[in-house]
């Protein structure tokens, strides 16, 4: 058996800020003006939904228990009320069980919240008071004895292991985490380091990621390191004004591969999946803001919403939301131009094989609402809501196939969320124009998906230039992407 061998943890590394986090700035700052507009029993729900997903999602993470998707929602909208679970979509652990641990892992976030209000200090105490409530009803564990067998001990929650805690990785690697004597110093230094950070006013999406890492390369207790670390990482960006870090069930594969490669020293992959994350949930609050925003307020509320100077609103969302489609115009043009030089590329080997050109085509005020259901997927499969009703503009590289039918890149400009949103969305959507059956003459759109990792995101506070930059390979990936299916 191979041995990774246990290290001391190690501080930022010197080259931590070409992790640049202005975009995911920019994201939030917009998603505070939404706030603005809602009542606060309004921000408090959806504050509240985001607390029940890290519940319900740090739990199944760890293999405690599986929720399938639809109890999951559910359980997200209407809350974490056990009753729910007796309705089916439970599995790997008793009802009674998984509803306790439920309860547990959203009192532990509250406490987190309470933790950031109080603005207190981390300190190895706090960490330990953390691990306690998230453990709160897990008895015992399996844990390694001084002759390297299994036994299940009792956990000892709230405080630091007394065993070793190493796992042995699928192909036989046995992974060192900090060996028992050491655990208090190391966390001692760990405390250490992160309040140092705070003083130098590291990003928070950084210092979350660092924080993270280094606490599981330690491994302070026997079991529950994975919840209390992203409990952690949750802590640093709630005080930063961000929301919780929800790991979620399909995020669990990079997540471990991150975690991986910053063992062997780098953090890049964790820091931009924790950012990733992190707009993905800012998207998440953006979407349902107009759906809380529809609950009613108190008489109080709507008459002071009444007496706001509308005309003054009306005209800076005016000014807003024109450099936010003057933007993605200026996007359209650079995307129309990229797909023209691919379509180019390709011309010969399609008109060879398919006797029939590529084509590029963009929308226009007639055909604007076409591909509304493509782009509804892939927000689907994103989880955002791709607002259609207040704009929406497209273009199409469209490259031929057998048959008559073609294989499409759609870029999608859209805003985000409610009708009001300053924050825009490019989605890239690959599919299939087909004749699925000779009786039926109009062509079917098939093999949906997303061209990207992730929508390509930009704000009314953006500039040209910015937006540009990160534009350009964002789209280049979706060009090569599509061009590879369509020669599949």
């Amino acid at each position: 058996m191979t041995r990774r061998h246990w290290n001391f943890i190690e501080d930022l590394p010197p080259d931590w800020q070409k992790w640049n986090q202005e975009g995911l700035a920019l994201l939030l700052a917009e998603w505070n003006e939404v706030k603005k507009q809602l009542a606060e029993p309004q921000q408090m729900e959806v504050a509240n939904r985001l607390k029940r997903r890290w519940a319900i999602e740090t739990g199944i993470l760890e293999g405690l228990y599986d929720i399938d998707r639809g109890l999951t929602e559910t359980l997200i909208e209407r809350g974490l009320d056990s009753s729910l679970l007796f309705h089916g979509g439970v599995s790997g652990a008793d009802i009674r069980v998984v509803g306790a641990l439920l309860g547990d892992q959203a009192q532990a976030l509250d406490f987190v919240f309470d933790f950031v209000r109080q603005n207190r200090p981390l300190s190895t105490g706090y960490i330990k008071e953390l691990h306690a409530l998230l453990t709160r009803n897990q008895r015992t564990v399996c844990a390694v004895d001084q002759f390297g067998h299994l036994v299940e001990v009792e956990l000892r929650r709230g405080d630091w292991k007394l065993l070793p805690n190493n796992p042995v990785t699928p192909d036989g690697e046995l992974h060192e985490y900090c060996p028992p004597e050491h655990v208090a110093s190391e966390m001692d230094r760990l405390v250490e380091m992160h309040l140092e950070h705070v003083r130098r006013k590291v990003p928070e999406v950084v210092e979350a990621a660092w924080l993270h890492h280094r606490f599981t390369q330690i491994h302070p207790f026997q079991d529950g390191n994975g919840r209390v670390a992203r409990a952690l990482a949750s802590l640093v960006l709630i005080r930063g004004g961000y929301f919780p870090l929800v790991v979620e069930r399909d995020d669990r594969t990079r997540y471990l591969d991150a975690l991986e490669e910053a063992d062997h020293g780098d953090l890049s992959p964790l820091v931009q999946l924790f950012t990733e994350i992190e707009e993905r949930a800012i998207r998440y609050a953006l979407s349902i803001a107009e759906e809380v925003a529809k609950e009613p307020t108190t008489v109080d509320e709507a008459i002071e919403k009444k007496l706001a100077s509308i005309s003054e609103i009306t005209k800076a969302l005016k000014e807003a939301r024109q450099k936010l489609w003057g933007l993605a115009e200026h996007l359209q043009i650079i995307a129309f131009k990229e797909m023209e030089a691919v379509a180019e590329k390709v011309s010969g080997e399609a008109c060879g094989l398919l006797g029939c050109e590529p084509q590029v085509e963009q929308s226009n005020e007639e055909t604007a609402h076409y591909f509304r259901y493509q782009v509804v997927q892939v927000a689907k499969i994103f989880r955002y809501f791709a607002n259609m009703q207040s704009g929406h503009s497209w273009v199409r590289l469209r490259l031929p196939t057998v048959g008559g039918g073609s294989h499409n890149l759609l870029l999608s400009f859209h805003l985000v969320g409610p009708s009001n949103s300053m924050v825009m969305a490019c989605s890239a959507t690959t599919f299939r124009f087909e004749q699925v059956a000779p009786e039926v003459e109009r062509l079917q759109a098939l093999d949906i998906a997303p061209a990207t990792d992730s929508v390509f995101m930009f704000a009314s506070r953006d500039t040209k230039d910015a937006v540009e930059r990160k534009f350009r390979p964002w789209l280049d990936h979706a060009l090569r992407v599509a061009v590879k299916r369509w020669r599949l």
